[in-house]
C-alpha cells in the first residue's frame, strides 16, 4: 500500500513519518517540505517533478496543498498507478493557532524564533487567515454545504487530532503503512495541565476562529466518523 499525505502544519502528523520511513525505506519516500527541516523538494516544486522522479517512490509525505499535489502531472501518473492511501489531518483552529505560537519559541531555527517575547498570542492569532485548513484540502462553502472542490483522484481521507489514536493509527497499522505505532506522540496533545486556550484569546479572536470554514469542517469530521 502507497500513501499520499498532505501534511497540515501542526496537526500532529510528524509522529508518524520515522515509522514510514522504517517502512519504505528512505530512499522510497519523497518528504515535501522545507529544506531547512529535511524536506526533499518543496511543495510549490512538486509541478516540476518528472514520471522518472518518481519512479522508486511509495510514499509522499509533507507539507504540500492538494492543489500543489494536483499541479503535478507526474504524481497523477503515480496515482493512477499506486492507488495510494491519501489522506490529512485537521485541527481545531485555536489549537493550531496555539500549536504555531509555541512552536516558533521553541525552534531555535525557526524565523520568527523570539518574537513571543514581544508579542502575545492573540496579537499573533489575529495575522493568521481564516480557514487555513480548508483551502489547504480544497473545501469550501456552497450554499449552506461545505464541500470538497478539488481533483476527485487527490480526495483525501480526513482524520482529526483527537482520532489520530482511536482511528488512524490503526488504520494505517491494518494498510500497513507503518509496522509499529509511533514511539513519540505530540506532546501538546498529551501533556496534562496544558493551559485552556478558551482563555487565552480575546472574544474577537476565538470568534474569528470558531465560525471558521475550518471549525466546521473539524466538527463535520468528528460527527462523521464517532
Amino acid at each position: 500500500m502507497s500513501i499520499l499525505f498532505s501534511h497540515i502544519q501542526k496537526t500532529g502528523g510528524w509522529q508518524f513519518y520515522p515509522e514510514i520511513i522504517r517502512r519504505y525505506g528512505r530512499n522510497r519516500v519523497l518528504l515535501v517540505g522545507s529544506r531547512c527541516t529535511g524536506g526533499d523538494i518543496e511543495g510549490k516544486e512538486l509541478r516540476k517533478l518528472s514520471r522518472n522522479d518518481l519512479d522508486d517512490i511509495d510514499a509522499v509525505v509533507g507539507h504540500y496543498t492538494i492543489s500543489q499535489a494536483y499541479s503535478c502531472k507526474a504524481l497523477h501518473v503515480w496515482v493512477a498507478k499506486k492507488n495510494p492511501f491519501i489522506f490529512s489531518i485537521v485541527r481545531h483552529p485555536l489549537e493550531r493557532i496555539e500549536s504555531l505560537y509555541r512552536f516558533r519559541d521553541k525552534l531555535e531555527g525557526h524565523p520568527q524564533n523570539g518574537e513571543n517575547l514581544t508579542e502575545t498570542m492573540d496579537s499573533f492569532a489575529r495575522k493568521i487567515p481564516n480557514d487555513v485548513q480548508c483551502k489547504w484540502l480544497c473545501y469550501r462553502r456552497d450554499g449552506e454545504i461545505l464541500k470538497y472542490v478539488g481533483s476527485e483522484m487527490l480526495t483525501p481521507s480526513l482524520f482529526t487530532t483527537k482520532q489520530i489514536d482511536s482511528k488512524l493509527l490503526k488504520l494505517l497499522l491494518h494498510k500497513g503503512v507503518i509496522a509499529s505505532a509511533p514511539k513519540k506522540v505530540d506532546k501538546e496533545r498529551t501533556r496534562s495541565g496544558r493551559e485552556n486556550y478558551t482563555d487565552t484569546f480575546s472574544f474577537e479572536v476565538k470568534l474569528k476562529f470558531e465560525i471558521s470554514l475550518d471549525m466546521d469542517l473539524y466538527n463535520s469530521i468528528n460527527a462523521r466518523n464517532d
